[in-house]
């Protein structure tokens, strides 16, 4: 039966990365990857792809919306009513 393919001698050569080529990946101090290919240099550079600081994520609420941290409308209702309308079950009591 000689329809198997023998490799009669020869060896196969190990391709090795090199830098032009590929993509190769590093690891930065905090985990993340650090891609070295010349395609992708912008990404190192560019503010559309860098984590926005918290301080300026944050949103600051308008000054017509202030009242509603002080006004006592806003505050949480103390009405016998669950939120769906329902009437709440009386706990005064002790349940032992």
């Amino acid at each position: 039966m000689g329809s198997k393919k023998s490799n009669d001698g020869k060896k196969k050569e190990k391709k090795e990365s090199d830098s032009a080529g590929g993509a190769e990946d590093r690891r930065s101090k905090n985990g993340g990857k650090i891609v070295t290919d010349a395609r992708f240099s912008s990404l190192h550079s560019d503010p559309r792809f860098q984590k926005v600081p918290k301080h300026k994520t944050k949103v600051e609420i308008d000054s017509r919306f202030n009242r509603m941290f002080h006004d006592k409308s806003f505050t949480s209702s103390s009405a016998p009513l669950d939120k769906r309308g329902k009437p709440k079950k009386d706990r005064s009591g002790n349940t032992l």
